[in-house]
């Protein structure tokens, strides 16, 4: 399962159903399915809501975060 990626700045990802969405400036920029991700790496200025954060909590998936330089 590969690393998820997340460098737009700006961006937000949200949890719908069972997917992991990234939506930036209103336009949704990708869809993946939970079952896809081993982790997610997030850059910068890039928000996780709740419910998305919990989805990844629960199923034990690694979220790290890192500064935009």
């Amino acid at each position: 399962m590969p690393a998820l990626y997340i460098r737009e700045q700006g961006s937000t990802i949200k949890r719908v159903s069972e997917r992991i969405v990234v939506v930036n400036k209103g336009k949704e920029i990708l869809e993946i399915p939970i079952a896809d991700v081993d982790s997610l790496a997030v850059f910068g200025s890039v928000q996780i809501t709740t419910p998305a954060l919990q989805m990844l909590m629960e199923r034990g998936i690694d979220v790290n975060y890192f500064s935009y330089a």
